[in-house]
């Protein structure tokens, strides 16, 4: 899938999830139950590793394989939209729930593997093996990679990416979107199609978090 698409697919996650985050926190109630019942009962793997793997989930895994250990109460199996008003096969694990992921497939075919995963819910349990989750703050992010990296401009089509780690420790597998806390701290320095650097103190003082991540493979 082409770069601006995995982007959109994130950025649509991130946003509408910040503008319906009460009618998604009051559906989850119900459906936490059934991820409940499954977690009381098996262990469930919420790590992350970039490029290699999502919980059980890797590079290689069918449709079979994903519904087989996750369950089928616990996976649905349809179009995720992706933006432009595209879409493309994927499997929701978790789905409204705060731990739903959404996996896009290679190929729309049962015989698919995994493209790329989305996770966007806040205090969902999902985390990089270096700690890694939705809500960690910028500055957490510039301390786990070792050094600053870029980020885009504020308040248009690709505002808040990070389009990679500028050589950093953390993986380029693993691609984010960063949402201010604070959007009455966005100055005109950093709006638009150019790159700040992640210890720009204009954007520091929007308080950045990460809104949604998409994990790529490593094929």
């Amino acid at each position: 899938m082409p770069f601006h698409h995995i982007f959109l697919f994130l950025l649509f996650s991130a946003f509408s999830f910040s503008s319906c985050q009460y009618n998604t926190n009051s559906q989850a109630s119900d459906a936490d139950t059934t991820e409940q019942a499954v977690i009381s009962t098996s262990t469930i793997d919420y790590l992350i590793i970039a490029g290699k793997k999502v919980g059980a989930i890797n590079a290689h895994s069918t449709e079979a394989d994903i519904i087989q250990y996750y369950g089928a109460d616990n996976t649905t199996v349809r179009p995720i939209h992706i933006g432009e008003g595209e879409t493309k096969q994927g499997i929701v694990v978790f789905p409204e729930t705060e731990n739903e992921i959404e996996i896009i497939m290679d190929v729309a075919a049962a015989t698919g593997t995994p493209e790329f995963v989305r996770i966007s819910k806040e205090r969902t349990s999902w985390k990089t093996q270096e700690g890694i989750t939705i809500g960690t703050s910028i500055n957490q992010l510039a301390e786990l990679n070792g050094r600053p990296f870029p980020v885009y401009g504020f308040e248009w089509d690709y505002g808040g990416l990070v389009p990679g780690w500028d050589g950093g420790k953390l993986s380029n597998n693993l691609i984010i979107v960063l949402i201010p806390q604070k959007s009455d701290a966005i100055s005109p320095t950093i709006m638009g199609d150019h790159q700040i650097q992640s210890n720009n103190s204009a954007l520091l003082a929007t308080e950045p978090t990460v809104g949604s991540m998409v994990i790529t493979f490593e094929k």
